[in-house]
């Protein structure tokens, strides 16, 4: 990770949970940043701390990205020189089925999640070209594995747009990978309820935890440097706990270790209850 020393980043939509932690990540390794985002005061706190000569703010909404493309490539040039690095974060979406999604979301979710990155890639060629740079794009466990109609088109589309990508900028020595991460985004768990959350560690993920955002930062940032190796682009690289692996579980599961929990709950509350009584 010292290869990041001295180089370079823009990281858009920096104030989410995924976006700050990749955001210190790349700091803490001595890489200058641009970052993208609501103007949020975590974001200043970042740039108190590690000062101008390392930071630049530059305060967008993830509509604004796809217009203002250019200028964020100018302002990271005029800023620091040159930049080798395209990280390209994301902001979660309101969960809707094929019945209740709206037309607006649909092409909200669309500009934002797609043609975004797609026009800020395509600003960034000539820069990234310079320096053998890199783009990574944070997808979602979602593009394999549907749960919810425009977090799924939109994580499936980022990666599709990363492997398109890679194949026709192969020239261009520039490196194009995606990384998806399961339940990392602290704006997504607090919309779960506790049964949802619970049932997404007991069931549906192997290792019975979520990723969290520092993991995901640091397989980001890992993506972004030449210690990933040169040959790798147009990959897509899971962060998820193995939830990507497995199935839902069958009713008879549910039902089996619904009872057991059932029967840990009665007996905890029988021993209290005769501990109460002495």
């Amino acid at each position: 990770m010292d290869t990041l020393k001295g180089q370079t980043a823009i990281v858009t939509e920096a104030d989410t949970t995924i976006g700050l932690a990749v955001a210190e990540t790349l700091l803490k390794r001595g890489c200058r940043v641009l970052l993208t985002g609501r103007a949020t005061q975590q974001l200043d706190n970042i740039a108190r701390k590690y000062g101008p000569d390392k930071v630049s703010l530059m305060p967008l909404l993830a509509s604004d990205v796809a217009a203002s493309s250019v200028r964020i490539v100018n302002t990271a040039v005029e800023k620091f020189g040159s930049f080798d690095k395209l990280i390209c974060c994301t902001r979660p979406m309101v969960k809707y089925s094929v019945e209740t999604v709206k037309r607006n979301a649909v092409q909200n979710a669309w500009n934002d999640q797609v043609i975004g990155p797609i026009q800020l890639i395509k600003a960034s060629v000539t820069e990234l070209n310079k320096c053998k740079g890199s783009v990574v794009l944070l997808s979602s466990f979602q593009c394999c594995k549907p749960d919810g109609l425009l977090q799924s088109l939109s994580a499936a589309s980022r990666v599709d747009l990363v492997r398109l990508a890679a194949a026709e900028l192969k020239t261009s020595n520039i490196r194009l990978n995606a990384v998806s991460p399961y339940g990392s985004q602290m704006e997504i768990r607090r919309s779960q309820s506790w049964c949802e959350w619970m049932y997404s560690l007991l069931f549906m993920t192997p290792l019975g935890r979520d990723s969290e955002p520092d993991e995901v930062a640091e397989l980001m940032a890992f993506a972004a440097t030449p210690n990933c190796l040169e040959s790798m682009t147009g990959n897509n690289f899971y962060i998820d706990g193995g939830v990507t692996i497995t199935s839902p579980p069958s009713y008879s599961a549910i039902l089996t270790l619904t009872a057991r929990v059932s029967n840990v709950v009665l007996n905890i509350q029988n021993k209290v209850f005769s501990f109460l009584k002495r």
